[in-house]
């Protein structure tokens, strides 16, 4: 009920939710455990989708802050999620025995954030892309994993419990990720996956290199940092300029009923 009302809120204002929307995680994104589904994840031709849209770390990483510059400049406020974000590392360091290198993390986060925008048209976390030297990162988990924010929030202190030299580690073990990572979904389950499968086993330099390569939407900051364009992410991953139109403003709306739910 509580979703179906949002939904027809958003219906109203005229914009289109994704597959995604519609069948996993309820036809909104608003990041209320009783909104998720269990149900399949659609193929990328089910609901009128378009056929295009589905076609040395220590010192370099720990000596800028991107919340100390930009306050992490959100692509899209309201539609990031520190649940959502937090267990997504979670996931990553489960799938690799849970440990992972820094820069490894990042680079594995990012790619997947990227491909879920690729494969649904909406982010996993919704955390914000920054360009900086060793490649794009996502700017909260970024600080939150290598522990530049303080304090850090709830569900980064309940899954990640910190750094030992370049590495970071798991705060709890986790059996069944699927019970236990509530706030993640079938497709966010599947993304991650194929991120997995496709460059867990590259070692954080090969990660770097093939961000710095792949993502043309990464352009190289020097020592500093600077907020990824939605528009240059979109193209990248092969969006027109009419589907980035309509899919920054669905995101938008999206975020604003989120903000709008959320602080009631």
């Amino acid at each position: 009920m509580w979703c179906d009302l949002m939904a027809e809120g958003l219906g109203r204002v005229g914009a289109k939710p994704s597959p995604r929307h519609d069948r996993l995680t309820g036809p909104l994104r608003l990041h209320f455990g009783h909104c998720r589904s269990e149900e399949d994840v659609p193929t990328p031709h089910e609901k009128g989708a378009s056929d295009r849209l589905y076609t040395s770390v220590g010192n370099s990483v720990d000596n800028l802050s991107i919340s100390s510059q930009d306050d992490h400049s959100e692509m899209f406020p309201g539609l990031y999620s520190e649940k959502r974000a937090a267990q997504s590392v979670a996931y990553f360091l489960h799938l690799a025995g849970g440990e992972l290198n820094l820069l490894k993390l990042t680079k594995l986060l990012y790619l997947a954030e990227r491909l879920s925008y690729e494969k649904y048209g909406e982010p996993l976390t919704g955390d914000s892309p920054f360009s900086m030297e060793h490649g794009p990162v996502l700017s909260v988990a970024y600080d939150s994993t290598k522990f530049s924010s303080s304090p850090r929030g709830v569900e980064w202190v309940r899954w990640v419990a910190g750094r030992s030299a370049n590495d970071v580690r798991l705060a709890r073990n986790v059996e069944n990720p699927q019970s236990e990572l509530t706030s993640l979904s079938a497709a966010d389950f599947g993304v991650m996956g194929e991120t997995w499968t496709r460059f867990g086993h590259l070692t954080e330099w090969e990660l770097r290199d093939y961000t710095h390569e792949h993502c043309p939407e990464w352009e190289d900051p020097g020592k500093s940092s600077r907020p990824i364009d939605p528009d240059d992410l979109l193209t990248s991953i092969g969006f027109s300029p009419e589907e980035i139109v309509e899919r920054k403003a669905s995101l938008r709306e999206i975020g604003r009923v989120n903000r709008t739910f959320i602080s009631k």
